[in-house]
């Protein structure tokens, strides 16, 4: 059978979306849709340029977009952007639940946005409701470039905040958006992707530039499991003045394999991924810089791994820090962190005055088997100590494991600072000394200690003699302690116990060979052969 001309025409190969005129061989012409993917796909795909919007760049384009995605969700449809085009927006956009949105190429422009209420002032609105059903739900957003302006953040997934806006029953969830680019220049109060109160919220591949923050994720203090299954992966966030990813009371929280510069950032307590009050997280595979506080906080968290980042705080900042609850007046509930493994991280350039591993008021938590280069001149290369709450509380760090951890030379190395109690200190290495210490004498007593880095590491390879001196003074519990002052040519080594024999013994300052030493520690029962 033949095929008409006509038909021939409908699925000319200008592929696109529009019309087509050609000529007809008996004279005149006819018209016909361009062919593309969406003519396989029939009526399931909608371009707004069939739907009323001009795109390009000028007039507005927002009552025709919002239309057709009312119509798009209603329907079960797709709307497509062609590339290289431009849609204005004057208000922002609604997205209905089960909306998908692909968009590469094209261009969102918000940044003439006029003021307004909290859903007009965000580009693209993802709300929840107090109805069933009606909430923002099982959305996908791909490909679009998004440029914000300074009212409101430029991607808006909305639950309920501590602001005095509206709590919804029903949050925002199953929300994916993957490869949007959002430009937030200019603005210092405002967020690439702002989340408030969200379940299962896939952002993968986002590329961020300016704002707040690339990521600002919050859920409200009485109800912090109102932000659940937030994952963040293969992005990236640069000039920033706030954070690159921050997450308030977030639960099963992801991010992974992302890259943040904070060499904008504009005071001093910003940091790159900033954890607060959040349980059971991942941080994994990200490359973290220049950021003024610190690349990596956990602040007030439980059960979470940091693994396997890259960080550098070149000048300005720490590397990775865990802390007990800044916010304590305001959030009681939540005190120290606990349960927190760092394994695996390289950390280079820390501040003067900062740390490459810290950890305040910490307990039950691991540092293990991370790589850190050169600190500070001033720097410790991991800490452990005490932190004081806003109300004058001392949180102490117990239970703290430092275990084959490879330093570079600092100033301190590892420092376990006033009342790091219950613990050890075992199988660091050092590129050419390893100073373990404790500063029981000068911040006050702790107990259980186990330092075992030490002995062989301090031997003068030539003699194999060690220099035993008294040190800064005497301990007050029973544990052998090795730190105390320590000579960069590792040739000395303070050992303090509070047996008066040991005391004698080690107050003189005399050389002994390591089989001496051996004996010594023998016949007072600090150590037997096995």
């Amino acid at each position: 059978m033949a095929i008409p001309y006509e038909k021939l025409v409908e699925e000319d190969v200008n592929l696109g979306y529009g019309t087509v005129s050609v000529s007809m061989p008996a004279g005149g012409s006819a018209t016909g849709r361009k062919f593309g993917i969406h003519s396989l796909l029939g009526g399931s795909v909608l371009n707004p340029l069939n739907h009323g919007a001009v795109g390009d760049g000028v007039a507005s384009d927002s009552t025709a977009l919002q239309s057709l995605l009312d119509l798009a969700a209603a329907n079960r449809q797709t709307i497509w952007f062609p590339p290289g085009k431009i849609f204005k927006l004057t208000r922002g956009l609604i997205i209905p639940a089960y909306t998908q949105i692909s968009g590469y190429g094209a261009l969102l422009d918000a940044s003439s946005l006029a003021a307004g209420s909290v859903t007009q002032v965000q580009s693209l609105v993802m709300q929840g409701s107090n109805n069933v059903g009606g909430e923002a739900a099982y959305i996908t957003i791909e490909g679009l470039t998004l440029v914000g302006n300074s009212k409101g953040s430029t991607i808006f997934i909305y639950g309920g905040s501590n602001t005095g806006s509206p709590t919804f029953a029903h949050k925002p969830h199953d929300i994916t958006i993957r490869d949007v680019y959002t430009n937030q220049i200019g603005s210092t109060l405002t967020a690439g992707i702002e989340i408030a109160s969200a379940s299962r919220v896939l952002i993968d591949g986002h590329y961020n530039v300016g704002g707040v923050a690339a990521v600002s994720a919050v859920a409200p203090i009485a109800t912090p499991d109102d932000l659940y299954g937030l994952t963040i992966v293969n992005s990236t966030s640069i000039n920033t003045v706030s954070y690159g990813y921050q997450v308030v009371y977030g639960r099963h929280t992801k991010i992974a394999n992302c890259f943040v510069d904070g060499t904008v950032m504009n005071l001093t307590d910003k940091n790159g991924i900033n954890l607060d009050r959040t349980q059971s997280f991942t941080i994994s595979g990200n490359i973290v810089q220049n950021c003024p506080a610190a690349q990596i906080l956990a602040n007030g968290c439980l059960y979470g791994t940091i693994v396997g980042n890259k960080v550098d705080g070149g000048a300005v900042g720490n590397g990775i820090l865990v802390t007990y609850n800044f916010d304590y007046l305001l959030d009681p509930t939540i005190d120290e962190s606990s349960c927190i493994t760092v394994v695996g991280n390289i950390v280079d350039g820390t501040k003067a005055a900062g740390n490459a591993i810290g950890f305040y008021g910490v307990k039950a938590s691991t540092i293990v088997g991370n790589a850190i280069g050169p600190s500070g001149a001033a720097a410790e290369e991991i800490y452990v100590g005490d932190a004081v709450r806003g109300d004058s509380h001392v949180e102490d760090s117990e239970g703290i494991s430092v275990v084959g951890n490879t330093l570079a030379i600092g100033a301190g190395t590892i420092h376990m600072a006033q009342a790091a109690t219950d613990c050890q200190v075992t199988g660091n290495v050092a590129s050419a000394y390893l100073g373990t210490y404790h500063d029981r004498v000068v911040n006050g007593v702790g107990g259980g200690l186990d330092f075992s880095n030490g002995v062989v590491m301090y031997r003068d390879a030539g003699t194999g003699v060690l220099t035993i001196t008294a040190g800064l003074g005497v301990a007050t519990s029973d544990e052998l302690q090795i730190g105390g002052a320590l000579n960069h040519d590792g040739t000395t080594v303070g050992f303090y116990g509070v047996a008066p024999t040991t005391r004698q013994l080690f107050a003189t300052g005399a050389g002994h060979t390591v089989d001496q030493l051996i004996s010594v520690l023998q016949t007072l029962g600090l150590i037997r052969q096995s």
